[in-house]
């Protein structure tokens, strides 16, 4: 059985001094915490992930966290969360949409605390998908 990751859309905001907490701020401390390492005014675009080592766990680690009043601290050690970035939408305040891909990148890099997501490019993404197409064949065979 192909293993599927499943992932958790997030946005992370800090202005005024502080990180925004709406929503999340029971279940994901840890990224309420990495969000006030970041310069006031950031708007970062990403996934919450649970995470193991070096990569993401299963997506039903991450459930264990979801819609809980408070995440007891065997769980936050049990079920370590990233927010794991892919875009820099603002910083300073300054809206980057129309900035080019490349340079929001290097910019998102440059921030501390950040776990920032592997670069994909267009041949990457094209070998995955022509992969993801096979194995979707191969599946219905058996």
């Amino acid at each position: 059985m192909a293993s599927a990751l499943n992932l958790f859309d997030a946005v992370a905001r800090r202005s005024s001094g502080r990180a925004a907490k709406k929503m999340i701020h029971k279940s994901f401390p840890e990224i309420v915490a990495m969000g006030a390492l970041l310069p006031d005014g950031t708007v970062l675009d990403g996934e919450i992930l649970a995470w193991q080592g070096d990569k993401p766990a299963p997506f039903a680690q991450l459930q264990r966290r979801l819609g809980r009043k408070e995440v007891g601290k065997k769980l936050l050690s049990e079920v370590p969360c990233v927010l794991l970035a892919f875009d820099l939408i603002e910083h300073g305040g300054r809206d980057l949409r129309s900035t080019p891909l490349s340079a929001r990148r290097e910019l998102l890099e440059s921030l501390p605390g950040v776990l920032v997501s592997q670069k994909v490019t267009g041949g990457d993404w094209m070998r995955s998908t022509a992969s993801g197409k096979r194995l979707g064949r191969s599946r219905r065979r058996a």
